[in-house]
């Protein structure tokens, strides 16, 4: 059987699930390991594991089909391509006390699917979750849990206003991205459109768009947010957008500032991520604070009761 760890494209380690796959693959011979291990410092060996940091998207694609089960972080993008290859899939979430990530959403989101029967292993002790990872492996199943990201769309038609000129799409990889390609039936309305993202990632087929690139990472990094905010100012501008639209990214925060003290007819539209169950993004928190928000949407009710600026959708 050949098992395939993904870990997504975090900027965090997750050496808890690459030492527990280590010793689940010592006591497997007979299965072959694929494992993407990420920003994880500790990275698993053994005669049947092949491990790398990062493929090419199209590359990936090809060893998520080739497949049979696969083990993930319980992050957007992971969570959408086994859902969409309909492979036997478990989720691993990361915690922040073990500083594999900023905050706990994705054991929220780990919580909800597991509420809907998605197999889940979230022991925070390493010996317990390589038990959690063998019993799946044991009796691998495939359960559906789809989110439908293309959601937003009839709400933004609203928040916009009629607003169809031009669109800047601030985004970054992963499951960002995936949310902002669910979207395009709105932001495709616009008579043009230009992309804010990192240098790590793809805009995919839209070659006849402008494509800025920030500087990353940027996830906690003041310095970063200050450069991308010089940055953004420029290119706020030059574009002069009816409408900023981000899907996620600590560099949203940054172009929505600068689009408030440049050009402050920009509306700033934020599309919370749909793992984010519970409580917001420190991205979406901090354009609040930075009072360059006007308006967003998120997929779960507890999001919408805590703040004014969410629509839920």
């Amino acid at each position: 059987m050949k098992v395939l760890v993904t870990v997504g494209t975090e900027q965090f380690q997750f050496d808890r699930l690459m030492k527990a796959v280590e010793r689940l693959a010592a006591g497997q011979a007979e299965n072959q390991f694929v494992v993407q291990y990420g920003s994880s410092q500790y990275v698993p060996v053994g005669s049947n594991v092949e491990a790398f940091t990062l493929l090419p998207e199209t590359r990936y694609r090809d060893v998520v089909r080739n497949s049979d089960v696969i083990m993930t972080h319980a992050g957007d993008g992971s969570l959408a391509m086994a859902n969409q290859l309909e492979k036997p899939y478990l989720l691993v979430p990361r915690r922040a006390k073990l500083s594999e990530h900023v905050d706990d959403h994705q054991l929220e989101l780990a919580d909800l699917a597991g509420k809907n029967q998605v197999p889940t292993a979230v022991s925070p002790d390493v010996d317990w979750l390589c038990d959690e990872l063998e019993g799946f492996t044991r009796q691998p199943r495939f359960q559906p849990f789809y989110i439908d990201k293309s959601r937003p769309c009839d709400r933004l038609r609203e928040l916009t206003l009629g607003r169809r000129g031009k669109v800047m799409l601030v985004t970054s990889g992963g499951g960002h991205m995936d949310t902002m390609k669910a979207i395009r039936p709105f932001w495709d309305e616009f008579e043009s459109r230009c992309w804010v993202t990192l240098n790590d990632t793809d805009v995919g087929d839209d070659s006849a768009a402008t494509v800025y690139r920030g500087v990353g990472p940027t996830n906690r990094s003041l310095v970063k947010l200050c450069k991308n905010y010089a940055c953004a100012r420029r290119w706020i501008d030059r574009e002069r957008p009816d409408v900023v639209l981000s899907t996620g990214a600590a560099i949203a925060v940054a172009v929505m500032r600068a689009a408030k003290d440049v050009h402050p007819a920009t509306q700033t539209i934020f599309v919370e991520a749909p793992t984010r169950v519970a409580d917001l993004s420190l991205s979406a928190k901090l354009a609040i604070w930075m009072r360059c928000l006007d308006a967003g949407t998120c997929f779960h009710e507890p999001i919408a009761q805590q703040y004014g600026h969410f629509h839920l959708v």
